[in-house]
C-alpha cells in the first residue's frame, strides 16, 4: 500500500509512520512517500491509496487547498488530515476527507483510527 504524508514537520511524519506501522497486521506491505510541502506532493505525480495531510504548513499553500488540487485530479485516493488544528468543517468537508485525526489525540485514539482507515 502507498502511503503519502505531507507535512512540513520531519518528526511529525516520522510519529505518523511509527502510528502506522504499530496499527496494520502487515507492516511490509506499506511503502511511505514522505513530503514537506504540498506542492512537492502534487508534483510527485504518483498515486496513492492514502494521503494524509496536514493543514497547516509553512509554506504558500495550506492543506485544505493542496486537498481541493487533489481532488480535482482524483476522487478515488482517502485523504486524511492529520493535523494540530481544529479547522472550520465547512472547508474541509468539501474535498470530501475520510477522517481527521488530532496530532495530540492518545495514541490508542490514533491506532483505533488508523486501523480503520487502513
Amino acid at each position: 500500500m502507498k502511503i503519502a504524508i505531507c507535512d512540513d514537520c520531519l518528526s511529525d511524519i516520522r510519529n505518523l509512520e511509527k502510528l502506522i506501522l504499530e496499527s496494520t497486521e502487515h507492516p511490509e506491505d506499506i511503502t511511505f512517500y514522505d513530503f514537506l510541502n504540498g506542492e512537492a506532493l502534487l508534483d510527485s505525480h504518483e498515486s496513492f491509496a492514502v494521503i494524509f495531510l496536514d493543514i497547516k504548513m509553512k509554506t504558500e499553500r495550506e492543506g485544505t487547498e493542496i486537498a481541493e488540487s487533489i481532488r480535482l485530479a482524483d476522487m478515488d485516493t482517502l485523504l486524511v488530515f492529520y493535523t494540530a488544528y481544529d479547522y472550520p468543517a465547512s472547508r474541509i468537508f468539501r474535498v470530501q476527507p475520510y477522517s481527521y485525526l488530532l496530532k495530540d489525540a492518545p495514541a490508542k485514539e490514533l491506532k483505533s483510527a488508523l486501523q480503520r482507515i487502513l
